[in-house]
């Protein structure tokens, strides 16, 4: 727990002193950090899936600008839904445009490998994270039940 802990914050200062560079006092990135995460709480957002190969390149603008490439799954709050309708757009008014969030694995630079041993159905349907690779062929590959249930539930979720 105390790692897991110690990781997180680590990480949110990380970026923090990636974002803000020229601060340098710890006071003042925690600051900083606090009202990022209170903005990101309060605000809407989409996330979008994409299912690529794993030899894949990854488009310079990023698989969300990519004309190539379609999202197999699309998220929306119930906030970013609501503003962006017709009738609400005399009660909203777009301060930012929208920016990308990052997850603490992606500052870290981690990628969490999906294997037949590592593989559950609530990680699969609950799974907070962004960033995931999941096995598909060789020793360590899903078996066809777990790929069969993987696919319904993102389906369904």
């Amino acid at each position: 727990f105390i790692a897991a802990g110690y990781k997180e914050i680590s990480s949110c200062f990380q970026l923090m002193r990636i974002i803000h560079s020229k601060e340098k006092g710890w006071l003042t990135l925690a600051t900083h950090a606090v009202m990022m995460r209170e903005r990101h709480h309060y605000s809407g957002f989409q996330e979008e899936r994409f299912l690529v190969e794993g030899n894949e390149e990854a488009p310079a603008e990023g698989y969300a600008l990519s004309a190539d490439h379609e999202p197999v799954k699309t998220k929306k709050s119930a906030y970013s839904w609501l503003t962006q309708r017709a009738f609400c757009s005399k009660l909203f008014e777009e301060l930012d445009p929208p920016v990308r969030a990052y997850t603490g694995d992606e500052i870290r630079d981690i990628m969490p490998f999906v294997t037949a041993e590592t593989w559950s159905l609530d990680k699969m349907c609950c799974s907070r994270s962004d960033r995931e690779v999941t096995v598909v062929s060789g020793p360590s590959a899903l078996r066809p039940d777990q790929f069969t249930s993987s696919i319904v539930c993102l389906t369904l979720a």
